[in-house]
């Protein structure tokens, strides 16, 4: 399996522990476990799963946001990977992002408390007690 190219995380293995295994530890991190699928191709599965007519905007308005989109090199290496995985050189990939670090790592929770607080929004809301009773079905009666 490929590895990762960073140096392992200084919590994966204590100073103290033999250098045997502080390179077992490292080695074992890094791999990447088979038939799961990376972020990119998350993202491009996705992207595909959708409507034809969809995509062009789609593939045009990727968001990366929350805690770990703040990872040194992640917007970069996802968008190389994507720009890859784009199924027509017609369509141009984009990332939106929040540059200032605070807006990124809290972006998808303050988006989550502005829809909850639009009162059109509230009308969708659902108890547990409503979805124990009728099932997944209550969900698309209130979201067609």
């Amino acid at each position: 399996p490929p590895l990762l190219k960073s140096p392992p995380p200084p919590w994966l293995a204590p100073p103290e522990a033999p250098a045997a295994a502080q390179a077992k530890l490292a080695e074992l991190a890094a791999m990447v476990p088979e038939g799961v699928l990376g972020l990119p191709e998350m993202v491009a599965e996705c992207i595909r799963a959708c409507d034809t007519d969809m995509r062009r905007e789609l593939w045009g308005s990727v968001v990366v946001a929350g805690g770990g989109s703040l990872l040194p090199g992640l917007t970069e290496r996802l968008h190389a990977r994507l720009n890859e995985l784009v199924p027509q050189m017609s369509m141009k990939v984009k990332l939106l992002s929040a540059t200032m670090p605070a807006e990124r790592r809290f972006a998808v929770w303050i988006g989550g408390s502005i829809l909850a607080s639009l009162g059109s929004f509230q009308q969708l809301w659902m108890s547990k007690q409503e979805y124990d009773e009728n099932g997944a079905a209550a969900i698309h009666r209130k979201c067609p």
